[in-house]
């Protein structure tokens, strides 16, 4: 490691100053507060100081090995420039190697705490695939955050060094590696609906102490000198950190219960799926449910009301394969088609088998189910297999004609005459949509219908779902997307309070998207408690991140799965506890009322919400409650004091099935907690605990309502209808207790 020593700041400008007057035998040096980087007389770096601790990041001293600032790529083979001039905070270099040579112009610009570097220019950009605008290889770096940021550890002091891109077509990203590391900023040329190569392309090189509170306050310096949309500001948002009641269905008429459930629960935010508030079929209008959007928007108007935000979960690359405004009555020309071949012969309205035939053989065509799907002349017909070994080439019946365009107003099958493109349907992973073209405008489309329900609706946030269904590259289509949707929802005078999607880091999402969340809980595989542990491996895969978190997505009551229990629920909420991360729970009206326990549940989680975001927990129990597979619950006791302490499973009544109890794995200040529940709404219970006096014991129902128990002879008798917290206060064998009570069928 290679200390230098640090500049005042007046002694910095002068460097500055001189530096960029200077001859061209002379470097180029920019100085920030935290960073010194120098260029020299030929365009290589040949210094990457941090100011703040006066460490030398340059990865190499000699000269013939340090890298250019600038180099570009052309036939996956990169090339380093052949001439290089500067002036003032202007770089420009010179690819001889080449004709006509391309020249690559360069602004460095000193920003407070950081260097901007701006691609100004490609003349001659001819066959070039990108130009790599900054190309810093560094020394000692020990690993990466975000994809964008080395960190270093300068003698004990852990720092960052990366780059923020500051629009959507600029990629970056950080490499570690056993020499030290890389961080580069690319322009890439043939990306859909980016500008020409060289505008508004830049990126912002900073440094800072490697811990959250450095990180986000540099970035907000970035975001509110570049007028970077949402990014750290969005993420102040105190609604973020409470947890999110997803609605994936309700009926009409429900909206006040959903409102009833949210105050409940104690949530800060409600989220609507796409099919409870939008007809997607119908560029998303209001469904049955709200039957208009003034009805929709009175409940949300509701809502906040409450102090609620409410969002709206939107699809902005896909269209349903039944779309009435967009397939009924013919394909239309900018769902994605990702190949295509010409029609051979005739196909009449009646052909339904046989061979369509084609020009030239549909050669590793899908054969697949849900992915057969193409378009003539707006017709959608499914195909069965392939002819593709000898003419006549084509599709194998038997056919769909029409598909999802048969009945009154429908397209019907048509007539498709020799010479007509069959293109290829994109049909989404679970098959349940077709993609949007990227590049023609379908998304485009698409994100102004979203936006325009949005706005009309009053929604305060939107939820971008299957992002993935986009073409490649990732890095770009995804961040493209959501950012063609803020611009739209802008353009409707709606711009969202934050974003969410299924995609959060990757490029230009990173300032974009306020939130990590999301995992798609399998519970056809694997039980709850499962799901939970694997959703915190998801939650920590770049445990750098400043982004704040949240878990989920949590199912409370499938219609078609196994329910949340309420042991269930609370290992989700222990764990929400133990790492400070808000929730969203899935929530479906239809079977709300045959989730046993409902309310006690949806009371569960209003107190795991005060307890957590009032920090009432101790930061060792926290601790402790993150171990996996490891069940932890909260008790009060009768003097208020609150504990939140491990628990394993209880027998009770020869360990009948009817009840489910779980207890305390030690005694608390000589007292042992026992809360258990009926497994089933009938038939109502009552619970015998044997040789027990009634002020050896308080029993408690979940909203803290005392349950007296009734006296039988030498027993105590106590109703189990609801889940009850039990604080046996001078118990010598509480497992003995409860494993010889008897269950008894109490009066309903």
């Amino acid at each position: 490691m290679r200390s230098c020593a640090g500049r005042s700041p007046r002694a910095t400008w002068a460097v500055l100053a001189m530096a960029v007057s200077s001859p061209l035998s002379h470097s180029a040096t920019f100085v920030s507060e935290d960073l010194q980087l120098t260029i020299g007389p030929d365009g290589k770096i040949t210094s990457i100081i941090d100011r703040v601790t006066g460490v030398e990041r340059i990865k190499t001293t000699i000269p013939a090995y340090q890298p250019y600032l600038c180099v570009i790529q052309v036939s996956n083979v990169t090339l380093s420039p052949t001439g290089f001039t500067q002036a003032g905070d202007v770089l420009t270099y010179t690819f001889g190697g080449l004709t006509p040579a391309p020249v690559v112009t360069v602004r460095v610009r000193v920003m407070g705490r950081y260097l901007a570097f701006e691609l100004l220019g490609v003349t001659n950009p001819g066959s070039i695939q990108n130009v790599r605008f900054v190309n810093l290889w560094t020394r000692d770096s020990i690993d990466r955050a975000i994809e964008r940021f080395l960190r270093y550890n300068d003698s004990g002091r852990l720092r960052y060094l990366g780059l923020y891109d500051l629009d959507p077509h600029t990629q970056v990203y950080a490499g570690p590696n056993a020499a030290g590391g890389y961080l580069h900023a690319l322009a890439h040329t043939g990306l859909a609906l980016a500008p020409p190569l060289g505008a508004g392309r830049s990126v912002a090189l900073m440094a800072c102490d490697a811990n959250d509170a450095a990180l986000i306050e540099i970035a907000r310096q970035v975001e509110a000198d570049l007028s970077i949309p949402l990014g750290m500001a969005a993420r102040d948002n105190p609604a973020l950190r409470r947890s999110c009641l997803y609605l994936a269905q309700m009926g009409i008429g429900e909206g006040g219960l959903v409102l009833e459930a949210a105050q409940k629960s104690g949530v800060g935010r409600i989220m609507l799926f796409r099919n409870v508030w939008a007809d997607a079929r119908r560029g998303y209008a209001p469904p049955d449910v709200w039957g208009t959007v003034a009805n929709l928007r009175a409940w949300v108007d509701a809502c906040h009301a409450e102090g609620l935000l409410v969002g709206a979960h939107a699809l902005p690359t896909i269209i349903p394969l039944n779309s009435i405004n967009h397939i009924y009555a013919g394909c239309h020309p900018l769902i994605r088609r990702d190949r295509s071949v010409l029609l051979a012969a005739p196909v009449t309205p009646s052909q339904v088998s046989g061979l369509i035939q084609t020009v030239d053989p549909p050669s590793g065509w899908p054969t697949q189910p849900g992915q057969r799907d193409v378009a003539i002349n707006g017709e959608i017909i499914e195909y069965t297999s392939l002819k593709t070994d000898a003419p006549p080439y084509g599709f194998v019946g038997p056919f769909v004609r029409a598909k999802n365009q048969t009945g009154p107003g429908g397209l019907g099958p048509q007539l498709h005459m020799p010479g007509s493109t069959i293109g290829r349907l994109v049909t989404v992973a679970d098959a349940t949509g077709y993609q949007w073209s990227f590049d023609a405008g379908g998304v485009e489309l698409q994100c102004t219908e979203v936006a325009a329900a949005v706005a009309g609706a009053g929604f305060d946030f939107v939820y971008a779902d299957s992002m993935e269904e986009v073409p490649l590259p990732y890095w770009y289509t995804t961040a493209k997307a959501v950012n063609m949707l803020r611009i739209k929802l802008g353009a409707f005078q709606s711009p969202p309070v934050y974003l969410e999607s299924s995609a959060h880091v990757t490029g230009f999402l990173w300032p974009l998207v306020a939130l990590w969340g999301q995992t798609d809980f399998y519970l056809d595989q694997a039980a709850f408690k499962a799901e939970v542990d694997r959703c915190l491996e998801r939650m920590w895969q770049d445990p750098l991140d400043p982004s704040p978190r949240q878990m989920g997505w949590a199912p409370l009551n499938h219609p078609a799965l196994p329910h949340a229990t309420p042991d269930d629920l609370e290992y989700l909420l222990a764990k929400s506890a133990a790492y400070d991360m808000p929730v969203v729970f899935i929530l479906w009206m239809v079977s709300l009322a045959d989730w046993l326990h409902a309310d006690a549940n949806l009371h569960l989680i209003k107190k795991y919400e005060g307890l957590r975001l009032g920090g009432e927990l101790p930061y060792a129990a926290r601790l402790a409650a993150r171990e996996p597979r490891k069940d932890f619950m909260h008790f009060a006791d009768e003097a208020g004091n609150q504990h939140f302490a491990p628990v394993s499973r209880l027998a009770v009544a020869g360990d009948s099935p009817l009840v489910r109890a779980f207890m305390c794995d030690t005694a608390i200040r000589d007292d042992w907690f026992v809360t258990l529940w009926p497994t089933a709404a009938n038939p109502p219970l009552q619970l015998r605990l044997p040789g027990v006096t009634a002020d050896q014991l308080v029993v408690r129902d979940y909203a803290g309502n005392l349950v007296t128990p009734t006296p039988v002879g030498s027993d105590l008798l106590v109703p189990l209808r609801m889940r009850l917290y039990v604080q046996l206060l001078d118990a010598a064998d509480p497992w003995t207790l409860f494993e010889s009570a008897t269950l008894e069928i109490g009066r309903p």
